[in-house]
C-alpha cells in the first residue's frame, strides 16, 4: 500500500521500491532480491518488509556488502528517512 504525504506528493518507499533501485543497480532482479534476502537472514528480518524503520536497518545491513550496495541503499535510506520526517512534521495533532 502506498502512502502519499499531503502537500508534498511524496510515497512512502516500500521493500518493492528498493528492490526496485536494487534491479537497476545490480543489473537485474535476481540479484537485488539475493542481496535483499540476505540482508534480511543477517537481521532476522521477515519479509515482506513493510515497516519503515525495519526498512532503514536492511539498508544500512546491504551498505555492508559491498561499494555498489553501500551507494544503492544509503540513496535508499535516505529516501526512508525523508520520508519517515515529513510524515511526522504532517501528522495531524
Amino acid at each position: 500500500m502506498s502512502t502519499t504525504i499531503p502537500g508534498w506528493n511524496y510515497e512512502q518507499p516500500t521493500e518493492e521500491t528498493m528492490l526496485g533501485e536494487l534491479a537497476s543497480a545490480l543489473g537485474g532482479d535476481e540479484n537485488a532480491v539475493a542481496a535483499f534476502e540476505m540482508a534480511c537472514r543477517r537481521l532476522g528480518q521477515r519479509r515482506p518488509v513493510a515497516d519503515p524503520d525495519d526498512l532503514i536497518r536492511v539498508s544500512e545491513t546491504l551498505q555492508e556488502l559491498g561499494d555498489l550496495l553501500r551507494v544503492t541503499a544509503r540513496s535508499a535510506k535516505i529516501r526512508v528517512s525523508t520520508y519517515q520526517a515529513l510524515r511526522a512534521a504532517y501528522a495531524p495533532r
